[in-house]
């Protein structure tokens, strides 16, 4: 059994208090250095990740805004595009017509020209027929019936020859 020995007992209380003593001088000094130097790097490295995660939120910030402008940014240039082209496409389309236009004019100015001058070969012709038709009169002795069919076949020359123009 365990007996208690008053010897025993003090020498086991001079060794723990010597061995508190050393440890506290040796030990504890070392151990609290070592942990408060890492507890400042745990903190430090606790204040950069803070600082880098302000800066990150900084940038996103940024970035964000950003991206909003250019978002705007790009809107504002299609609709500027779209304006361009629809300026584009109106003034393209005012030259066509008045390309149109003037064709139409320079068309019906040359039908012009030539119903004016199907007109004056028509006159020349009738004239040409009416001189014929007077020498034929003339040569002839005239009377009411032979004038009448010399009437006749020049009104019917001057049609053949309009039937043959128009067609």
């Amino acid at each position: 059994m365990l007996k208690f020995d008053i010897v025993n007992f003090v020498c086991v209380v001079v060794n723990l208090l010597v061995l508190y003593v050393l440890m506290k001088k040796f030990v504890f000094g070392r151990v609290t250095r070592i942990i408060d130097a890492r507890q400042a790097l745990l903190e430090e490295k606790n204040a950069s990740v803070a600082k880098a995660q302000e800066e990150a939120d900084r940038l996103k910030k940024e970035y964000e805004k950003s991206l909003e402008n250019a978002n705007e940014t790009s809107v504002q240039i299609v609709k500027e595009a779209k304006s361009r082209a629809r300026a584009e496409y109106n003034k393209i389309m005012a030259r066509a017509a008045a390309d149109a236009e003037a064709m139409k004019a320079g068309a019906e100015k040359a039908i012009a020209t030539e119903r004016e001058k199907q007109m004056d070969e028509l006159h020349v012709q009738i004239m040409d027929l009416a001189v014929e038709a007077a020498g034929r009169i003339m040569a002839e002795k005239s009377s009411p019936e032979t004038d009448k069919a010399l009437y006749d076949a020049f009104i019917k020359e001057a049609g053949d020859v309009d039937n043959a123009k128009n067609e």
